[in-house]
């Protein structure tokens, strides 16, 4: 209402009436559509009930008293401090940080949304298995398919010519698996991607009980903490196809 009368906030009623006066003598119909002004007769009425309405408001004790203590119709309704209010570069920067922060949640979980399915597992993920899981197919297929997922792809991607620790680990497995009349050939399928052959090693290693070097640890953990999630998405598309029940099996046998 004082903004309205342009006139400081708590002023008397003396000054009330006079701000009144002249802003009547500027907004009421008949002057307001003549120069210098001239604006349309609808805008000088909404403008002058605007003016009326404010002095009411003003004049009145009990409400005026409530606007001087506290504004409590305008904090109330935008459920705001007065002091934010008060202050409107703040307001339009608290107004314009929470559409970016809304606008940049919604877009991260538009983004994820889209990567993963609702049991946390990559989408692209999924679509290896629908594309490569074949009928008769032995647990060394199924491992290397395992090993293929696309949240591996975290791990060290590059496999240097001198990574001794890999390289010794990888050599070890292959003598066990030379020992034991065992396939040599851990990988069939995805042979040069650097990812899948650093999680099968990694895997092998783990069910055939070797000691997994310390720089190798943390990763050997990830790829832990991954497989049951992954397991569990290669069963159910196994049990959702026909002629799969051999895959089954030994999925449910590899996830024990």
């Amino acid at each position: 209402p004082w903004d309205i009368l342009q006139i400081p906030h708590g002023s008397d009623i003396d000054i009330i009436n006079k701000a009144y006066k002249k802003c009547a003598l500027v907004y009421h119909p008949d002057i307001c559509t003549k120069p210098p002004l001239s604006w349309p007769e609808h805008k000088c009425s909404e403008q002058f009930q605007l003016i009326q309405q404010a002095k009411e408001v003003l004049t009145n004790e009990e409400a005026a008293q409530k606007l001087k203590d506290n504004e409590w119709d305008r904090t109330a309704f935008y459920a705001l401090p007065s002091w934010l209010l008060d202050n409107p570069g703040i307001c339009f920067a608290v107004y314009i940080s929470f559409f970016v922060i809304l606008g940049v949640s919604v877009h991260f979980w538009w983004k994820r949304s889209t990567q993963y399915h609702k049991s946390g597992i990559k989408w692209k993920t999924i679509n290896i298995f629908f594309r490569f899981i074949q009928p008769k197919m032995g647990l060394r297929h199924l491992l290397e398919i395992l090993c293929a997922s696309d949240e591996f792809r975290i791990i060290d991607i590059r496999i240097p010519d001198n990574h001794k620790d890999f390289l010794l680990l990888e050599q070890e497995i292959m003598k066990l698996r030379r020992n034991r009349n065992m396939p040599q050939n851990m990988m069939i399928m995805f042979k040069d991607i650097p990812y899948i052959r650093k999680s099968t090693v990694l895997l092998t290693a783990h069910l055939l009980g070797l000691d997994i070097p310390p720089s190798l640890y943390d990763q050997y953990l990830f790829v832990l903490s991954k497989v049951p999630k992954i397991l569990n998405i290669m069963i159910d598309i196994t049990i959702l196809r026909e002629r799969y029940w051999l895959q089954t099996k030994q999925l449910i046998q590899l996830k024990q």
